[in-house]
């Protein structure tokens, strides 16, 4: 992540909404096993750790995008930056 701090994890306030974005937290996946194209979808899991130490799985089907869906209605509104 050019110039920013690498973090294995992300710490999450209680019932507060944590959005991934390219400005904010943001995943970089690296060392694929196989080439990826847009439309392609990858298998992640993302873990979380509660305040006692628990742990729950989450398994994600990414889609490879180059801008988030919600990138992607804001732009057909006309809420893009020119």
């Amino acid at each position: 992540m050019r110039g920013k701090a690498r973090a294995t994890e992300i710490d999450v306030p209680p019932g507060e909404p944590l959005a991934l974005t390219q400005a904010g937290p943001h995943l970089l996946v690296r060392k694929l096993n196989r080439r990826v194209v847009l439309g392609d979808h990858v298998s992640l899991t993302l873990t979380l750790r509660d305040a006692q130490g628990g742990t729950q799985d989450i398994p994600v089907q990414a889609e490879v995008r180059h801008r988030s869906p919600i990138d992607d209605e804001r732009r057909a509104h006309g809420a893009h930056k020119h």
